[in-house]
């Protein structure tokens, strides 16, 4: 059940859970390729996976070029704030509390 007092969005167990995606399980996050806001961090995500699954990005790079995104590139090699927040986004999906915490 969802903190709603002081995290919203956040179990008991401090685990992300959204509020809006019913189906979206807790721990993950929904990114849509339709959304404008969210399609620059969908592409640096298949530029990052692509070390372990190539043909992952490519479908990723796919898709989205076939809803009309025209990409932008590796920030890697260009810098950026999509890069910046997709490190966080990582880490924060990727966070797990202290079994004290659990």
């Amino acid at each position: 059940m969802p903190n709603k007092q002081r995290r919203p969005h956040l179990t008991q167990r401090g685990v992300f859970k959204s509020d809006k995606y019913d189906w979206c399980k807790p721990g993950f996050l929904a990114l849509k390729f339709t959304d404008p806001l969210a399609q620059d961090l969908i592409e640096e995500y298949a530029y990052r996976r692509a070390t372990i699954d190539l043909e992952f990005k490519e479908d990723v790079l796919t898709a989205l070029t076939n809803r009309g995104y025209e990409l932008e590139g590796d920030s890697s090699e260009r810098g950026g704030i999509a890069s910046f927040f997709l490190t966080g986004l990582v880490n924060i999906v990727h966070w797990r509390p202290s079994k004290s915490a659990a």
